[in-house]
């Protein structure tokens, strides 16, 4: 069976969600890292329509690092204990700022901290509308933070993102802590590389 993103977030698990042949943390319209088997890439598609000389670099690439280069990475996003945003302080939000009376719905930012030996990069991550994000799923995606970061082989999952996904989903509905998260993953992509997942093929090394 292959693991498909929960339809009731959306295609997505907290802030990430898969494009451009990577996993996506943040808008993909806006502000958001892509985390490619390359490496890490901060990108601003804000500036996408700003002219640029075609062999000069990418106008909305604010920074990327190969893996190679990193030696820390921390995901920092606000947890919270519901599934859901809850539905009417959404709609109070938006009806004050259609009246003129307020500034709309918030949405949960992430922050991105990239270490090189050279020097930190800090990227904003333009989030959803929400009060934060399952505590499942941020656990989730700081334990593959942490994978991809110490754990080579890990880093092939992102080839592709549409599995890597379901995976997430699946372990953040289990709702448990990073270190458990953590062992999740490795236990899946364990099962994968027998050949006896029940889910997502894709696995580190396979």
């Amino acid at each position: 069976m292959q693991w498909e993103p929960r339809t009731h977030r959306n295609g997505r698990v907290a802030l990430a969600v898969a494009g451009d042949g990577a996993l996506l943390l943040g808008r993909p319209a806006t502000r958001h890292l892509r985390l490619s088997t390359v490496g890490v890439e901060h990108r601003d598609l804000r500036w996408a329509e700003t002219p640029t000389d075609e062999d000069g670099p990418d106008p909305t690439t604010v920074w990327s690092v190969p893996w190679a280069d990193v030696l820390s990475l921390t995901l920092q996003a606000l947890p919270s204990d519901q599934h859901r945003t809850p539905v009417l302080p959404l709609l109070v939000a938006v009806g004050s700022e259609v009246l003129g009376l307020g500034t709309g719905p918030d949405s949960s930012d992430a922050l991105l901290t990239v270490r090189t030996r050279a020097e930190e990069y800090v990227a904003g991550c333009d989030g959803y509308v929400c009060q934060g994000y399952w505590r499942g799923d941020v656990a989730a995606l700081q334990a593959l933070m942490g994978l991809l970061l110490d754990t080579p082989a890990a880093r092939a999952t992102l080839a592709e993102p549409v599995a890597l996904l379901a995976l997430l989903a699946e372990v953040g509905e289990a709702d448990v802590d990073v270190a458990q998260a953590r062992a999740l993953l490795l236990e899946r992509w364990a099962q994968a590389r027998q050949g006896t997942a029940t889910g997502s093929p894709v696995g580190p090394g396979g």
